[in-house]
């Protein structure tokens, strides 16, 4: 059964396309021919902007061309409309996309696509199996419990020039450690907010100077690089949890702004990675068992750290390193290092007290002497613990 706050969006769903326009339709689509069409892309065809499609269960695998545009790569369903909102009847109940992993050489097969200035909604189904799932080039797209669900290498949401766009509560899964759940350009506005990624090579990749990018209440397992921001762009994550990263949690580079909240790292090689002009502000944060470096700060990257566990398995809890210019101060105060001795958290450090070619000093004073509590209830808990 859907939750409430799903059975909620639904309905405010059902609103918003029927005040789209005048006289809006509502479409079904049942395989067993009880609908109106026994497939999506006709209902699709037929509908006007402001439509709803509701999906009954079953799979929808017919791949077709685009039309007049033999550049585009063959999809499941083709949306034209301005506006347009699909409802399936749950993500375990309505799928799109073959059985198997479908990926010819040369070729991008999508499952659901748009070709412009469009919005689309999207609620309780699955896409899978296709190197797209759902590929937006511009406008806005609101997902809601939805299954994105790849088996190789591709872009399981990608959304590269919508403006605006809300994924909530969806998932992320792929059978091998490769590919891009979402991959974000151009955005405005863009929250993704209490969903999860598993064994997907890089989670949410932010880049093309994307601003305003909210990562939120999102849990992330067995990626090759959970979050990245990129290419002058600007964002936040909180009260994200990433367990077992194989090279980092979350890389910041390219000028990219980034502030970190509640952020909590378990294992891997690094936790956050900052460089290339980045700034990177992180509080009431837990990067614990990294292998490599807890944070790794790289040129003339700037990262802040308060109220914070950094704890390490191995190597680092902070590597600096290839600080050629001026030197800088990093700001490391009021953290907790597992100890409150001067030479022990000294010797956690690579910096220029190790290497006097590197021009980076980080500041760790202040360290505190209470580490938070081992099962702290919420992450409100554990910020309040700092405060």
């Amino acid at each position: 059964m859907a939750r409430p706050r799903i059975l909620f969006q639904m309905i405010i769903c059902l609103l918003a396309a029927g005040a789209g326009r005048a006289g809006a339709t509502t479409w079904r689509v049942e395989l067993d021919g009880s609908g109106d069409f026994t497939d999506i892309q006709p209902a699709v065809d037929a509908a006007a902007a402001g439509d709803t499609i509701l999906v009954g269960p079953g799979r929808f695998d017919t791949l077709r061309p685009a039309p007049g545009k033999a550049d585009l790569p063959q999809a499941i369903v083709a949306v034209a409309q301005a506006d347009l909102t699909i409802i399936g009847a749950g993500r375990d109940l309505t799928l799109i996309g073959p059985e198997n992993w479908y990926a010819p050489a040369g070729a991008w097969p999508t499952g659901i696509r748009g070709n412009g200035d469009q919005v689309l909604r999207l609620r309780s189904l699955t896409v899978e199996h296709l190197p797209r799932a759902v590929d937006w080039a511009a406008g806005s797209v609101d997902l809601g419990d939805c299954l994105l669900r790849g088996g190789g290498s591709g872009f399981y949401g990608l959304f590269s020039g919508a403006a605006q766009g809300v994924v909530q509560d969806c998932a992320f899964e792929t059978t091998e450690e490769d590919g891009f759940a979402v991959w974000l350009e151009q955005s405005t506005s863009f929250t993704i907010a209490d969903s999860r990624f598993d064994g997907i090579g890089v989670g949410v990749a932010v880049a093309g100077s994307a601003q305003g990018v909210s990562i939120a209440g999102c849990a992330f397992a067995g990626s090759f690089a959970a979050i990245t921001f990129g290419d002058a762009a600007s964002g936040s994550v909180s009260d994200c949890t990433v367990a077992g990263a194989a090279v980092m949690s979350l890389s910041v580079s390219g000028g990219a702004h980034v502030t970190v909240d509640g952020f909590s790292v378990d294992g891997g090689d690094n936790g956050i990675t900052a460089g290339s002009g980045a700034v990177v502000t992180v509080h009431a944060s837990a990067i614990e068992h990294t292998l490599v470096a807890g944070v790794s700060v790289i040129g003339d990257a700037v990262v802040t750290v308060h109220g914070s566990h950094l704890l390490p398995n191995s190597g680092y809890a902070v590597s600096s390193f290839l600080y050629p210019g001026v030197p800088v101060v990093l700001d490391f105060t009021g953290n907790f290092w597992g100890t409150t001795d001067v030479a022990a958290i000294a010797a956690l450090i690579h910096d220029s007290v190790d290497d006097a070619s590197i021009h980076c000093t980080v500041d760790f004073a202040g360290a505190s002497a209470t580490p938070l509590g081992e099962t702290p209830t919420s992450w409100g808990d554990l910020k309040a613990s700092f405060r």
